[in-house]
């Protein structure tokens, strides 16, 4: 079908995100041109003239308008994407900063409800995972680089309380904050299973190769695999107990 006047004004009335950079909507009365899915209320048809380019609708006299930014768009740029990721950017430089996902939106100059929409739409995950993310990352780094206390570790990294310190980090990587410090002291660690662990699968696809030279399973209790570490082989050894699996290393 054609972009006739009659479709492209409906096209504009629904807001059709996928005619965005096919064609322009201006409006006389306003002075203003849009993209078609433009959220700005809804003008009257007399008033619409319809571009096929930012040059054409600036010629007739007409300005980007400051809501859907259409000039932006032309030149392949996103601001709510930008913004998006500076956020992304600063909170894993100083998560200590955002205390909340409030503030993490407030900071990007977005509504809670944006924040969340553009963070699932870019990143597949909420804005709070995101902020969790970034959390655990900088506690991570603070337990191997400095001599901080757990406890301080975890306020540095912008936790309120130690519970929900260890909560959330042993959550994202089965370690508690001491243990994972401890992790590069010595050659064990014990990781802590999720509920829904899947042993028998992980087991079989651990032994799916029986031939295999760098893998072997025993039951689905134990198993051992090989890898390149640097120029030298390395051999892991894992062992599942009750909700627990112990990690051996050389």
């Amino acid at each position: 079908m054609g972009l006739t006047r009659q479709r492209m004004l409906a096209l504009a009335e629904a807001r059709d995100r996928r005619y965005d950079g096919r064609f322009l909507t201006g409006v006389v009365s306003t002075g203003i041109f849009c993209l078609p899915s433009c959220p700005a209320r809804q003008p009257k048809p007399e008033n619409v003239r319809f571009f096929f380019s930012p040059e054409a609708a600036g010629g007739a006299g007409l300005r980007a308008c400051k809501r859907c930014r259409p000039d932006l768009f032309y030149q392949r740029r996103d601001p709510d994407l930008e913004a998006l990721e500076g956020l992304v950017e600063a909170m894993g430089q100083a998560p200590e900063d955002f205390v909340d996902v409030e503030a993490a939106a407030r900071a990007a100059g977005f509504g809670r409800s944006k924040l969340h929409r553009l963070a699932r739409r870019h990143f597949h995950a909420s804005p709070a995972a995101l902020l969790q993310a970034a959390r655990v990352a900088r506690a991570r780094e603070l337990l191997l680089t400095s001599d901080l206390k757990i406890l301080d570790v975890g306020f540095e990294a912008g936790y309120e309380s130690d519970s929900a310190f260890h909560e959330n980090f042993l959550r994202a990587g089965g370690l508690a904050p001491g243990a994972y410090r401890e992790m590069t002291r010595g050659g064990a660690f014990v990781l802590q299973l999720p509920s829904d662990f899947n042993a028998p699968a992980t087991w079989s696809y651990l032994g799916r190769d029986p031939d295999s030279v760098t893998e072997l399973v025993e039951g689905t209790r134990k198993a051992w695999r090989v890898f390149r570490h640097g120029r030298s082989p390395t051999t892991v050894e894992l062992e599942r107990r009750g909700g627990q699996l112990r990690v051996r290393l050389p």
